[in-house]
């Protein structure tokens, strides 16, 4: 695939309230990968130990991009939260990639996000075909592409990742009644909620309060 395709790959995601940090994000399509030597592969990326600068995401409860970068700047609170307090910064508090595939998550309980959605199950060592989303927080464009070409199971998939001008209208696709009704489940929304505003509306309105009200 041509550096051209790559790039073409990319989006930026801007946080209000961290307009220094630089965020990106690249979708894989029908990716034929093992996530559990994905995510070990991304544990060895210098400075990526505890998953703080990448980290992937299960990309079929995803509904817009708009709820990825909500998840991200929730998640950026909060570590700026934590890193103040010198109990939590002696712990081993999850990095800010991974800490925003949980805060993607229509539930508070880490377990079921780390399997659900940073497909984390250290019990499954099993090839699929997955939509993934990468995530790069606090990276420059330069390190995000090279991660993109070189990390194991992502370089010799480059041909399905997803132009970004195609990214929204496949996040946002239209649902089956079995889907939607999924989802409505999974983020604790209601049927009269998506009705009013829409599924992806009413799914980003939970991940921003999930953890503040």
């Amino acid at each position: 695939m041509a550096q051209s395709q790559i790039d073409a790959s990319i989006i930026k995601l801007k946080c209000g309230l961290f307009p220094d940090t630089k965020i990106f994000v690249s979708l894989f399509k029908d990716v034929s990968i093992n996530p559990y030597q994905v995510n070990k592969t991304l544990s060895s990326v210098p400075t990526n130990e505890n998953y703080d600068h990448y980290a992937i995401l299960n990309a079929n409860r995803i509904t817009s991009v708009e709820h990825v970068a909500v998840a991200v700047n929730s998640s950026l609170m909060r570590f700026s939260a934590f890193s103040k307090d010198s109990d939590i910064q002696q712990s081993n508090f999850r990095g800010r990639a991974l800490d925003s595939v949980v805060c993607c998550a229509g539930t508070t309980h880490t377990g079921s996000a780390m399997k659900d959605y940073a497909l984390s199950d250290e019990t499954s060592d099993n090839t699929g075909v997955y939509d993934i989303i990468l995530i790069g927080i606090d990276v420059t464009l330069e390190q995000f592409t090279n991660t993109l070409s070189s990390v194991d199971g992502f370089n010799s998939c480059l041909d399905t990742l997803v132009p970004r001008s195609d990214v929204a209208d496949i996040l946002g696709r239209e649902r089956s009644a079995e889907e939607v009704t999924k989802i409505i489940k999974l983020y604790k929304t209601t049927k009269e909620e998506v009705a009013m505003q829409g599924l992806a509306k009413a799914v980003i309105n939970r991940v921003s309060s999930k953890y503040y009200v």
